[in-house]
């Protein structure tokens, strides 16, 4: 008898008052609820009828987005189209380039 594929995961470090660190317990969230290889459309924590985007994964990603950080960053690639579209909070604020670069040195 052959077992389901499970999402592999990592663990990181990030600095505990870091906007990341701050919003670690809705990132655990999102990781939790993702769901498993071969099934996008279901949340296998919260059960087999659940589907996903769940309500955990929906509380847990606007934490996120109230911290300013894309939630697209936390979920792998191939369940970004199950995601809603991203919204302003997902683009980054800072400028593209570093202030003095923007000064005409002609």
């Amino acid at each position: 008898m052959g077992t389901a594929p499970v999402r592999p995961w990592t663990c990181l470090v990030v600095a505990a008052d870091s906007p990341l660190g701050l919003v670690g317990a809705a990132v655990d969230d999102i990781t939790r609820h993702l769901p498993d290889p071969g099934v996008p459309d279901k949340c296998l924590t919260c059960g087999a009828d659940a589907y996903w985007p769940c309500r955990f994964f929906d509380d847990a990603g606007h934490v996120v987005r109230t911290a300013k950080l894309p939630v697209r960053a936390l979920v792998p690639a191939d369940l970004h189209s199950r995601l809603p579209p991203p919204d302003s909070c997902d683009a980054p604020e800072w400028p593209s380039r570093a202030p003095d670069e923007e000064k005409d040195h002609g």
